[in-house]
Parts: structure tokens; C-alpha cells; sequence
């Protein structure tokens, strides 16, 4: 018997904090609610992800922007095996999500 195939999902954004004297802790909380989100178990509103559910940015927009602390997201790419996706990555129907490399960068100020 073998475990499931995974499909690496990860990010690279931009986002503005409300205060950018808490972009430390802002920062981590956003990179910790991107990496919950794309647990493959325990992530995608909490249920886990289905086999071959594709990752859309604006899911992932909506769930940083609803950060405590963030006031915008002002960029944000999909990376697929690291690569840029666009606005979605597209999994296989044999494959389940898992979070790939991840990168945050706090920029300007929202307020």
C-alpha cells in the first residue's frame, strides 16, 4: 500500500501591514495561516483538502487579507513545484495538496 500523491502549493506575496512596527509578528502569522491552509489534512477551511481540488489565488488573497494586522494584499503568485501558476494551481485527480515553499514579504504601509 503507498500514501497519497502530494501537489506542492506555495506563494510568493506582498502584503502591506495596517502598522509596519508589527510586521515581525504580522509576518509570522501570515505565513503560519498560509501553511495551515495548505495542510493537506487539516487545511482548506479546516476540512482538509479533497484529492484534485485545485488552489485558486483568490482563496488564498481572502484568507491573508482576513489576517489580524494585514491591510492588503498587494501581490500574490501561486507557485506549482516551486514554478509560478498563475491564478490557479490545477491538481491531478490522484493528488491532494501540500504546502510548498512559502514567502512573504511585508511591504509599505496600509493605514
Amino acid at each position: 500500500m503507498t500514501g497519497p500523491r502530494y501537489a506542492s502549493a506555495g506563494l510568493d506575496a506582498a502584503v502591506a501591514p495596517v502598522r509596519l512596527d508589527e510586521a515581525g509578528p504580522i509576518g509570522r502569522a501570515v505565513e503560519e495561516a498560509a501553511l495551515a491552509f495548505l495542510h493537506p489534512v487539516s487545511g482548506f477551511r479546516g476540512r482538509g483538502w479533497a484529492f484534485g481540488a485545485d488552489v485558486y489565488a483568490s482563496d488564498v488573497a481572502t484568507l491573508l487579507e482576513g489576517v489580524r494586522g494585514v491591510d492588503h494584499v498587494e501581490t500574490l503568485t501561486l507557485l506549482a513545484d516551486g514554478v509560478p501558476a498563475g491564478d490557479r494551481i490545477a491538481v491531478g485527480d490522484d493528488r491532494i495538496v501540500v504546502a510548498g515553499p512559502i514567502r512573504i514579504r511585508l511591504v509599505g504601509g496600509g493605514g
